[in-house]
Order: C-alpha cells, then sequence, then structure tokens
C-alpha cells in the first residue's frame, strides 16, 4: 500500500490551478522593479510610510428571505508567500470616511459590492520588499456582526428566538448540516449539505416531495448532494492489498467505497478490475490494487 508523509496544507496553487504561484510571482516581482527603475527618477520622493493597499469587497446574501446588517467588519492584511505562506501585516476595522464603522444591509437574494477598500500610511520599506520578492497581498474578512435590519418581517419566522445576533441562526442551522472540506489537486472548496437522508428519493438534485426523513446523512450521499451544485463526483469500488506492508494479517485485503473522480481531477491508484463472490454469496466488481512492489515509477 502507499505511504503519504503527513505534510502541512498549502495553498500554493494560482486562481487557475494550472501554475505554482511562484510563476506568477516571479513576474510580479520583476514587472515592479521595472516600472520602479522607469518612473521613478532621481527627483522623485517616496515617503516613508506612503504604502497603500486597495481590495474589492463583495457581499451576497444566499438566503431567499433573511435580510441582514452587516457590521463591525474586522479585516487583516496578509502578505502570501511564493510557497503560499501568510505573512500577517495588520488588522484594522472598516470605516467610512467621517471614521464611523462601516455597516450595510444586504436583503435575501441581493449583492452588494464591488466596496473598495483601502488600507493607507503602510510602511513604505515593508511593502517595496515584499512586492520585490514576489509575496501577494490579500485582505481577509476576519469577523463581522450580523444583525436584523430595520423592519425586518424575518423575526417572525423565528418563532421563539427575540435576539438580534443573527450568527446564532447560523449556529443552529449547523447543527443540521454537515460540513464537508475537499482538498485536492486544483480543488480547494467547503461545503454544508442537509445531514438528514431521504431514503425514498430517487433523485436528490430534484426532489419535490419526501415522505420520510432520517437523520444522519452517510459521506456518499452528502457528495452526490455536492454534485447537484455542478461538481461531477463518481465512485468506484477499490480493494486495498495490505500483504506487503501488513503480512502478518489473516485478512490483507481491504475493500472499500472511494471517490474515483471529483470535479474532472480521477484518482490514480494502480488497479485492475476484478470480480468475485462474497462470503455472503454476492458477486462484486472492484478495482484490485496492484502490490507495492509491482509499482513502476511513474505510478509511484
Amino acid at each position: 500500500t502507499t505511504k503519504w508523509a503527513d505534510r502541512p496544507f498549502k495553498n500554493n496553487i494560482d486562481r487557475d490551478a494550472w501554475n505554482l504561484k511562484s510563476d506568477s510571482s516571479t513576474n510580479k516581482a520583476r514587472k515592479y522593479r521595472s516600472d520602479k527603475s522607469t518612473k521613478i527618477n532621481e527627483t522623485s520622493t517616496v515617503e516613508p510610510n506612503a504604502g497603500v493597499v486597495r481590495a474589492a469587497l463583495y457581499i451576497k446574501n444566499l438566503s431567499v428571505n433573511m435580510p441582514v446588517k452587516i457590521s463591525n467588519i474586522l479585516c487583516s492584511l496578509m502578505f502570501e508567500t511564493p510557497g503560499g505562506e501568510l505573512v500577517p501585516m495588520s488588522s484594522f476595522r472598516l470605516r467610512n470616511d467621517d471614521y464611523s464603522l462601516f455597516e450595510v444591509e444586504v436583503y435575501g437574494g441581493s449583492d452588494f459590492g464591488p466596496y473598495v477598500v483601502e488600507l493607507t500610511n503602510l510602511n513604505t520599506a515593508e511593502v517595496e520588499k515584499a512586492i520585490a520578492a514576489g509575496y501577494t497581498p490579500k485582505i481577509m474578512i476576519v469577523d463581522y456582526t450580523m444583525t436584523h435590519v430595520a423592519d425586518s418581517n424575518y423575526k417572525s419566522s423565528l418563532l421563539s428566538f427575540t435576539g438580534n445576533n443573527l450568527k446564532i441562526i447560523e449556529e443552529n442551522a449547523k447543527g443540521r448540516t454537515a460540513l464537508v472540506k475537499v482538498y485536492g489537486p486544483g480543488v480547494r472548496e467547503m461545503y454544508r449539505v442537509t445531514a438528514f437522508d431521504t431514503p425514498n428519493v430517487s433523485n436528490p438534485c430534484n426532489t419535490k416531495t419526501a415522505d420520510v426523513f432520517s437523520p444522519g446523512i452517510s459521506l456518499k450521499k452528502a457528495l452526490e448532494r455536492i454534485s447537484c451544485s455542478g461538481d461531477n463526483i463518481t465512485f468506484k469500488d477499490y480493494v486495498i492489498d495490505l500483504s506487503e506492508s501488513a503480512p502478518k494479517l489473516g485478512e490483507s485485503r481491504v475493500y472499500l467505497k472511494g471517490i474515483q473522480s471529483f470535479g474532472g481531477v480521477s484518482t490514480n491508484i494502480p488497479c485492475e478490475d476484478e470480480t468475485s463472490t462474497g462470503s455472503d454469496g454476492v458477486s462484486r466488481t472492484a478495482c484490485v490494487q496492484k502490490p507495492y512492489s509491482q509499482w513502476t515509477e511513474s505510478e509511484k
């Protein structure tokens, strides 16, 4: 069987998931040095705190009838290295021109943005060194307050909840959902799906009626619901051969159901389809892994 060493996850793939960020970062650094040499001459003066970072803020309310007021937004400025590591710079609250805290009301099914977030008076030397080294500035939202909007009729649908902190509604909903995180080549996603099963429904992507609801959901059912959003997910039966890594086991093969492909990204376990009859008399076809000693260099 294949043994993978534990490695921390690093986001070192660019937006298109084709090239490592080091390539694009090198180009950015080269362009910065070129622009600096052509635009700044001997008479130019750069103040010590002239660094500026700008970003666009978008807010989307995915609910149907849950209008919310977003305020007290806490952001952090980070620089992402070519290797995908994040270097912290500073944290700040979003504010209006009069220095009051920024707030916005976003209604169900609507979008807000772009809103320009500008962070000024940054240390010039630090920003120059970061850009020259190919670092990418990022502004991330760390925390925010979410409350009712004025005259909201959504309050009446909350039954016994009379508070104003709508994050509690989200927390209560998490108890009825399952969190699925997917990490792979070109895939960095997080999903939430309803954590109950409808066993009598044949098409989970087009459910109109259901007569039975049961608590809990299998990983396969959760992935099938995720595939309803457009990500093509296929499954396959596998048999993992442990005879070489654990020769003393009485049963050296493990049968499992696994993911064959996710969003077009396929597994590459060296295996061959075989059909066999189990102890229960049922015939099954699965992809049986080749022993590790038989793997070619390309398969390793």
